[in-house]
Parts: structure tokens; C-alpha cells; sequence
């Protein structure tokens, strides 16, 4: 079985630097980026099994990096995880109303995260 690749997009390296740790253990291969620009070339140039994203970001926000995925032929389809502080109804219908788009609300647990990564992509 195939190591899971990941690409993990917030603007805050804590935050970046804390998701890795979480997932330390597990055997995943994971891209840490924070700046959305960044993360368009690594998409651009990478395929990922899963794409974690934070939405309040400077210059791209994460809504707008959804639509940047959605139109990469390599990623159209790819499971996506918007994690943010600030979920509003847009982001709740977004993750209710398609299947390869979760939304996990911060803060959580490194076994809640975790998890929600099993389910995904499997480790």
C-alpha cells in the first residue's frame, strides 16, 4: 500500500508545525505550506491523496484556494479538509453537500484530526 500524501495550507507555521506533529506517528507523507501561492505550485507540480486547508488566510483565502484545487484537473476530485475557527453556514453546506470536502472546526483534538484523516485516506 501507497504512503498517503497530504498537503497542509495554513498561514501560520504553529499551526502548520502542530498538524505534522499530530501526525507524527502515522505514515503519511505530508507537504507543509504557509502561503496559499506556494500551495498552488505544489499542487500544480505534486498529487495529493488529501489537501487540508485553512479558510482566513492573506491574499488567497482558503474559499478561493477550494476553487484553485477544483480547477486543477490533478486535484478536481481530491478529499479536501477545510479546518478553521471561523466555520459560517457557507463552509457547514460546503462539507454537507460534497462528498470529498470535510470540515473539522478548530480548536480539536489530535485524535479528532487524526481520525478524521483515517477515514479519508487510510494509514
Amino acid at each position: 500500500m501507497k504512503t498517503p500524501k497530504i498537503l497542509i495550507l495554513d498561514d501560520e507555521e504553529s499551526v502548520t508545525d502542530l498538524y505534522s506533529d499530530f501526525l507524527e506517528d502515522v505514515s503519511v507523507s505530508i507537504d507543509l505550506c504557509n502561503c496559499p501561492q506556494k500551495a498552488w505550485q505544489q499542487i500544480d507540480t505534486n498529487v495529493y491523496d488529501l489537501i487540508i486547508t485553512d479558510i482566513i488566510m492573506p491574499l488567497i483565502d482558503g474559499e478561493e484556494f477550494l476553487k484553485i484545487i477544483r480547477n486543477n484537473k490533478q486535484h478536481s476530485n481530491t478529499p479536501v479538509i477545510i479546518a478553521t475557527g471561523v466555520a459560517n453556514d457557507l463552509h457547514k453546506s460546503l462539507a454537507r453537500t460534497n462528498d470529498n470536502i470535510s470540515l473539522i472546526e478548530k480548536p480539536f483534538t489530535q485524535d479528532s484530526f487524526n481520525s478524521l484523516i483515517q477515514n479519508i485516506v487510510g494509514f
